[in-house]
């Protein structure tokens, strides 16, 4: 931190699985949402929850459908790409197939009982 104006308690460095060291600035533990769930327990964070139930985007009977639709708009925009391979059909075709088939992927995962 040496040139920074910056003293060395503002910083923290956690890295326990690389020689590598990565730099975190304190203050940001200090925001009043953080504090609130840095100082429950975890019981007490399970309790919290109970009352509001996880609500999928997708419902689990849609699932399948959303997936293999998803997965039939990646074959078709990838068909495409393939046909005109230039700079301009990258975006066009190219970034959203490989987005189609891999949230298409995961619905069709979650839908069978595979939980990624």
């Amino acid at each position: 931190m040496a040139g920074t104006g910056q003293t060395f308690e503002q910083f923290a460095v956690v890295d326990a699985f690389s020689q590598h060291s990565a730099i975190i600035h304190l203050s940001i533990l200090k925001l009043p949402v953080l504090q609130s769930l840095i100082s429950m327990s975890l019981n007490e964070l399970w309790e919290a929850a109970a009352g509001s139930p996880f609500t999928p985007a997708v419902s689990k009977d849609y699932q399948l459908t959303v997936g293999f639709t998803l997965l039939l708009a990646g074959v078709v925009l990838t068909i495409l790409f393939g046909l005109n391979r230039s700079f301009i059909s990258l975006p066009l075709y190219g970034i959203p197939a490989s987005l189609a088939f891999g949230f298409g992927a995961v619905y069709t995962i979650c839908a069978v009982g595979v939980y990624v």
